[in-house]
């Protein structure tokens, strides 16, 4: 993706959305080095994966 306007953050989770104004600031954490760090935006997008966790309910669904 080459769109100046988005960041994509791999291995991150966000762990607080802060509304400040009319902005947002949310705290991401990277899972792998527990690396923190804030961002302010105007909006967020979350994308939580590709394919579902459903393998638990196979047999019953």
């Amino acid at each position: 993706l080459s769109n100046p306007k988005i960041n994509i953050l791999f291995d991150s989770e966000p762990r607080a959305f802060i509304k400040d104004g009319d902005k947002i600031v949310t705290e991401i954490e990277n899972v792998k080095t527990k690396e923190r760090q804030k961002l302010v935006s105007d909006g967020v997008f979350i994308f939580i994966g590709m394919k579902p966790n459903i393998d638990l309910f196979r047999d019953k669904l």
